[in-house]
């Protein structure tokens, strides 16, 4: 049947067509003539990318042009990049309360897997990541990672809780008696300073005395009888007596 085979015909030659003309329209257009903008959201060379904000600050050649108006899930210049784990939603203000498998940049939690509790992924066979567990891993341990089972979260904790503060107060103990001898040898040593210093300031100011050697006799008396005058007339008489 001739009818088929002309229908085939006819839609390789508008395909034919239709790509001859579009490769050589600018960016941001389509069409016969190149006139028709591209479409939100896509922008760009044959209309092949996609906007990741809203279509009032989508430019059809250049794609978002500002960080405003960003697509849910999305940020950064002109858009272009997926909120970062734990963040999502509307500029990527909210929190995941799940592991970084489970995140959608856009959605938030994906939970659509039933699994175990402490399990999840295709086959429900992967266990929850520390700090994670239990019902599709979105409750979180404040423990560490030893006392938290991916299953049931942190386990009794009340005999390494005995074992952590008993350390800590011999630690405690060690570190006082530490200090106490620092602070002693400390005290020694300016003290020991303090004497060294007092010494050699006493030496430098030490004047010998000289030891005047004892006058003569006769030279004695003359002194004496000068400073004392109320022995005068017995100093002459002395005096004149040794002079005999």
């Amino acid at each position: 049947m001739p009818y088929p085979d002309t229908l085939i015909m006819i839609f390789v030659e508008l395909f034919i067509f239709f790509i001859q003309h579009s490769n050589g329209c600018p960016d941001g257009f389509y069409g016969v003539d190149c006139a028709i903008p591209c479409r939100y959201p896509s922008f760009g060379l044959g209309c092949q990318q996609s906007c990741n904000c809203t279509e009032k600050f989508c430019n059809p050649v250049e794609g978002c042009r500002t960080t405003e108006g960003c697509s849910i899930g999305f940020f950064g210049e002109k858009c272009r990049d997926q909120c970062r784990y734990p963040n999502y939603g509307v500029q990527c203000q909210s929190l995941c309360a799940c592991e970084s498998q489970l995140c959608n940049h856009i959605s938030g939690c994906n939970f659509s897997t039933v699994c175990e509790d402490g399990y999840y992924g295709s086959l429900c066979t992967t266990p929850c990541k520390y700090p994670w567990y239990g019902n599709n891993c979105k409750h979180k341990c404040k423990c560490t990672l030893i006392n938290c089972n991916h299953t049931n979260g942190c386990l009794d904790t009340s005999e390494n809780e005995d074992e952590v503060a008993e350390t800590f107060e011999n630690a405690a103990i060690i570190g006082s008696c530490s200090l106490f001898i620092l602070i002693t040898i400390f005290f020694i040593i300016i003290i020991r300073k303090y004497m060294s210093s007092k010494k050699q300031v006493k030496k430098h100011n030490y004047t010998p005395t000289l030891i005047t050697p004892f006058p003569e006799h006769a030279n004695y008396d003359k002194v004496f009888c000068q400073k004392e005058q109320v022995y005068l007339e017995i100093c002459e008489n002395t005096h004149n007596t040794h002079r005999a």
